[in-house]
């Protein structure tokens, strides 16, 4: 009988140092882990001139307030592909544990993220993606953002649903810069809807500075006074391309259509219904959720750190169609971001 409650006494002992030592071992795991602090490097394209830039610069200070994160941005005022590259290559020298990164221009960047890859830092890619098919595209771990060929054709149908059961005659994508992958693809999204219900489309690189822009603008439209939607692919130009129609005297016979949730696009939003023809107005706009992007972004690089486990390929943030039926919540949403008066600092018109 004593040896029955020995060795029960023994089966009980056993079960709780097992179970005991594997919870404290977890414990100090959880300690340990809790006590690294991650480094990331974002070399970006969004630079001060941009207002998206707070938009991220709050999410990277949300994140590092919640995880053991330390994310370094790194973007000049004004974009070029040659600084890019350098914060890439500084990026890539501080071995940091993870890059986060738009791929603007991916044949640019592809050496040294290729390289990075090699040597161990895993990538995750935000904003723009690499469009390429995937055996061909840079191998990053995923990729947080919107589907821009998917943002040009929802627009493009918010623009058919505003003119039905009529249709616009002709319908011009402003690329506001040459060769930028999601500007680009947002343009070829607009053209292949209108095109494929009946709609005359074009692209028009109207790039930059803002000269160039506008008299690229202004020439396509007297040579093609028939144009009665201008799409633009990208907040700076909205207002460049608002004055064109200004100037010729079209504010009343086109249909302006802008990008992002910038305090621009959505103060031109809110005025769409106005019949002031001097007051700038778009039929919609739209988000990409630059939050999440970054966010995602981040806590991908972060997981895969601790945990090793790779995320989705595709992390979607957008397109969310926004016009005068949801336009004042995203005019709170973002005045949560930036505050009143950063929010008026914002507005380009």
């Amino acid at each position: 009988m004593k040896s029955k409650f020995f060795v029960l006494f023994l089966i009980i002992t056993m079960i709780g140092v097992v179970f005991g030592e594997g919870k404290a071992e977890k414990e100090t795991r959880v300690e340990q882990a809790a006590k690294e602090k991650y480094v990331f490097y974002f070399p970006s394209h969004i630079g001060g001139a941009d207002p998206n830039m707070q938009v991220w610069q709050k999410a990277i200070e949300d994140f590092q307030e919640l995880f053991p994160v330390e994310i370094k941005y790194f973007a000049t005022t004004e974009f070029s592909i040659e600084s890019f590259k350098q914060y890439i290559e500084t990026s890539i020298a501080a071995k940091p544990d993870g890059i986060m990164v738009p791929v603007v221009d991916p044949v640019a960047v592809e050496e040294p993220l290729r390289r990075a890859i090699k040597n161990g830092i895993p990538v995750m890619a935000l904003n723009i993606p690499d469009p390429r098919p995937f055996n061909e595209k840079i191998p990053y771990l995923g990729f947080v953002g919107e589907d821009s060929i998917a943002t040009g054709r929802a627009l493009a149908r918010r623009v058919l649903q505003e003119f039905a059961p009529a249709k616009p005659k002709h319908a011009a994508a402003a690329v506001a810069l040459i060769g930028h992958v999601s500007l680009e693809q947002r343009a070829q999204g607009f053209i292949e809807e209108m095109k494929a219900n009946g709609v005359k489309a074009e692209r028009v690189a109207t790039d930059l500075p803002e000269t160039h822009a506008k008299e690229t603008m202004t020439a396509y439209i007297m040579k093609n006074p028939d144009v009665d939607v201008i799409f633009s692919t990208a907040t700076y130009n909205t207002p460049w391309m608002w004055s064109v129609m200004t100037q010729l005297n079209k504010t009343k016979e086109i249909t302006l259509v802008s990008v992002d949730a910038s305090p621009t696009s959505l103060e031109a939003v809110a005025q769409w219904e106005n019949p002031d023809p001097n007051v700038p107005k778009a039929v919609a706009t739209h988000s990409q959720n630059m939050f999440m992007q970054v966010w995602y972004a981040a806590e991908a690089l972060y997981i895969y750190n601790r945990y090793g486990m790779e995320p989705p390929s595709i992390i979607a943030t957008g397109p969310i169609v926004i016009d005068s039926s949801n336009v004042e919540t995203w005019q709170m949403i973002v005045k949560g971001f930036f505050g009143d008066k950063g929010y008026n600092d914002n507005i380009l018109w």
